[in-house]
């Protein structure tokens, strides 16, 4: 029996999305606290993958650790063993952060009152005394966001959209 058209255009529209989906969309999980009390340590992130348009203030973003700390400690002459779970060497050091877009190109920073570089963004945790952030390694290139946190599921299973 062959399926009547309107039928047939909604599941080829139903392929398309999914593809795009599974192109588009990627699940993250959050691990720590400094961005309390928008996300949870546990929780799971659904992140739409690209760097976001403009910097979007005040927009959730995954990036790419800005700096490598276990390669500055090793040029320094330190054993890079890091904090961590079950030993692994790279623990503590690197992998992605969740960070809140604080400030883009142009605009001051709070802390000092210096414009962030065009080009660049500046990230902040949304627990300040759980976070590192761009306190501590200073402005991020939007080329270094994997993309913009857009909901998240709770540990009970619930979605929520992210603020």
């Amino acid at each position: 029996m062959l399926l009547p058209l309107a039928g047939l255009t909604a599941a080829v529209l139903l392929v398309a999305v999914l593809c795009l989906a599974r192109t588009r969309l990627v699940l993250a999980r959050v691990e720590g606290r400094s961005m309390e009390p928008t996300l949870l340590a546990g929780e799971r992130v659904l992140v739409w993958k690209g760097s976001p348009r403009g910097g979007m203030p005040d927009r959730v973003v995954v990036v790419r650790r800005p700096r490598d700390l276990r390669s500055f400690f090793t040029e320094l002459g330190v054993a890079a063993a890091g904090p961590g779970r079950g030993g692994r060497a790279d623990d503590g050091f690197g992998g992605l952060l969740i960070k809140r877009v604080a400030r883009v190109a142009g605009e001051r920073t709070l802390e000092c009152g210096v414009a962030v570089p065009e080009g660049h963004l500046y990230l902040l945790g949304d627990n300040p005394e759980q976070s590192y952030d761009s306190r501590s390694f200073g402005y991020v290139p939007p080329r270094d966001v994997l993309g913009v946190v857009v909901v998240r599921i709770t540990r009970e299973g619930r979605w929520k959209r992210v603020e």
